[in-house]
């Protein structure tokens, strides 16, 4: 049985909201509204038949909200028990009707112009606002705007939103939520990584938000198809997982971790504030199993729930969550109950960039992967854990998913006046996601030969090919081999032909043009310096073909990214030669460029094929002369 009560109301509400709405937005609402209302399938997604938990209703003299439950449900006491209103029980089943799917939801954020310069100057900061969800007025919200490098956008953009319910007035909430994340999913053209991964999250019991998909509008403009992302700092989602909402919680963004000159870098987003002395505590202990990583698995054991975590590790390296904590060393949160088993537990965020990396199970930047991959024991029963993740994929069905989730979303992706997205981008992303979880379930088990690294040395050099040896073919290759001048590295310390008696940049005439490859990598402007030296300036490019030319070359060399020289230093979007030549040609990535954070200087990015990107100019990478 499908409730179709709010998918009729919402279609009413945003079809006759007021002349000031665009009509191609308009459009995009009512393709989101009609596919929530054809709703047959949706309990392939949910678990439940649609409609179930949204038409739960309860029983009041008061006004009835768009999910049934009283209108009185928006706003609660700080702790949940207010003697009138919801219970906790109706605020979670509102809670689970509004990320069930079952139905479309519309929000309308109004800003005034004070508060749109304001977050011009300092988008993180929040500014006071209201937002009007499926007709429900919360006022005096804050409103900031989220998102890094890649997805960061500016207004008028299509920009990412935090949205702080109890900002100024700390008894507002939406159905018991404290915050709410709009993620702009700019960088997943088939928006569907972020439902996919999470979903494969909680069905190992593990901490994980939930989303729908929401309309926003912002100043009566369409802004289109959005995520709503539950906030993990929310005491209705500490709860939730551990019966607790007291305990410290930290987010760790990128490059944090718990090394004991790292932990201040860590953000504070709840529980008591001590200094942070419970992480350097941590991050003591993880020094002390460095030390002596015998039985590293116990040890971890003691101080961290290491079923959770490598669960937790093993699913975000299932998904190819390469912007992860066990990859990366980001996009994670850490908590520890104030009561109960005080033991730490991690929690994934930023799941846009998935479904697309095979990476290597026992591979990472994590220290506490790191720790694991020392330890045998520790290694068998990740292994054991990626195998878990393969079968729920499988019980959750996450291919078929993919065609739910394409019908349903596909009327409002291509009406999104704001995406960044062609069609085809979208339909190729979406194929993606069906390859990767067909395939990986393969080549996670090509990965798991590796539980034993010293089982693999298929060249017989007397270093495993788990990741030591970079080249298990070869038996001249290996940690310790002697450097030569063979623009390879031979020693596999990431660095090729180091050493002062081998150039460090290759010749070539490509088209009638000469060019220098110098795999050295340096910052933008040192290398540009360096081609001046040595006669010439960083590589232009005027047409498509040289642009596929050097690019091909340059990644037959070393398979990185690579400076060519374009930027705009002087004047932010005016993009210039550094030889002065005319910019007259370009190939940009999907959603480049995009000033993430300061980013001014032009590479090809080997993560897009060799499209363009922007990139700090201070990042370090090899680069193109043209002489």
């Amino acid at each position: 049985m499908v409730n179709r009560t709010l998918s009729i109301a919402l279609l009413l509400s945003i079809t006759g909201c007021g002349a000031s709405s665009t009509a191609e937005g308009g459009l995009a609402a009512d393709a989101l509204t009609d596919a929530w209302d054809d709703a047959s399938q949706l309990d392939d997604l949910t678990g439940t038949e649609p409609g179930d938990l949204a038409g739960e209703t309860s029983e009041s003299d008061g006004d009835v909200g768009p999910d049934g439950l009283d209108a009185s449900a928006q706003v609660e006491d700080v702790d949940g028990d207010a003697e009138e209103g919801p219970t906790k029980a109706e605020l979670a089943a509102a809670r689970e009707a509004f990320f069930s799917l079952n139905n479309a939801h519309l929000i309308e954020i109004e800003l005034s112009e004070f508060a749109l310069q304001a977050l011009d100057a300092e988008p993180y900061e929040y500014v006071p606002g209201s937002v009007t969800v499926n007709g429900e007025l919360l006022s005096e919200v804050g409103v900031r705007l989220k998102g890094k490098w890649g997805s960061f956008r500016p207004l008028p953009e299509k920009s990412a939103f935090l949205l702080n319910f109890a900002k100024y007035d700390n008894d507002t909430r939406l159905h018991g939520m404290k915050k709410m994340a709009l993620n702009n999913q700019v960088q997943d053209p088939s928006r569907i990584h972020e439902w996919l991964a999470y979903s494969l999250f909680r069905e190992a019991g593990l901490a994980a938000s939930r989303l729908t998909y929401i309309w926003v509008r912002l100043n009566d403009q369409d802004f289109g198809l959005y995520a709503a992302v539950e906030v993990v700092d929310n005491p209705h989602f500490l709860n939730q997982f551990f019966d607790d909402n007291d305990g410290q919680l930290y987010e760790g963004e990128y490059g944090t971790d718990l090394f004991g000159d790292m932990v201040t870098d860590f953000d504070h987003d709840g529980g008591k504030e001590d200094g942070k002395v419970a992480l350097y505590e941590l991050a003591a202990a993880l020094d002390d199993i460095e030390e002596e990583p015998a039985e590293a698995l116990a040890k971890l054991g003691a101080v961290i729930d290491m079923d959770a975590y490598l669960a937790f590790a093993a699913t975000e390296i299932w998904v190819g969550h390469w912007d992860g904590y066990a990859w990366t060393r980001n996009n994670y949160f850490l908590y520890r109950p104030e009561e109960g088993e005080v033991r730490w537990t991690w929690i994934p965020w930023g799941l846009d960039q998935v479904f697309q990396d095979h990476l290597p199970p026992f591979g990472g930047q994590g220290r506490v992967t790191q720790l694991c991959n020392l330890d045998l024991d520790c290694r068998a029963q990740l292994a054991q854990h990626f195998m878990d993740v393969s079968e729920r994929a499988l019980e959750l069905d996450l291919l078929g998913q993919t065609y739910v989730l394409e019908e349903l979303l596909w009327g409002a992706m291509t009406s999104d006046p704001l995406t960044e997205h062609q069609e085809d981008w979208m339909k190729g992303s979406i194929e993606q996601v069906r390859e990767f979880v067909q395939e990986r379930p393969t080549t996670i088990l090509e990965g798991l030969q590796c539980v034993d690294p010293m089982n693999v040395d298929a060249d017989n050099d007397g270093h495993s090919g788990c990741g030591a040896d970079c080249d298990d073919g070869d038996p001249t290759v290996h940690p310790g081999a002697q450097e030569v001048c063979n623009l390879r590295d031979d020693n596999c310390n990431g660095k090729v032909d180091e050493g002062g008696d081998c150039p460090t940049c290759v010749p070539q005439s490509l088209g009638g043009t000469d060019y220098l490859f110098c795999f050295l990598a340096r910052t933008f402007d040192e290398a540009e310096a360096d081609c001046v030296a040595q006669g010439g300036h960083l590589a232009s490019v005027h047409d498509e073909d040289v642009n596929a030319l050097v690019w091909e070359a340059a990644l037959e060399i070393q398979g990185s990214s690579w400076w060519f020289g374009l930027h705009d230093q002087e004047v932010e979007g005016e993009y210039t030669w550094t030889d002065g030549t005319p910019f007259d040609f370009e190939d940009w990535g999907d959603a480049e460029p995009n000033d993430a954070g300061g980013e001014d200087c032009a590479h090809w990015a080997d993560w897009s094929g060799g499209r363009w990107n922007d990139i700090p100019c201070d990042f370090e990478i090899p680069y193109v002369c043209q002489l």
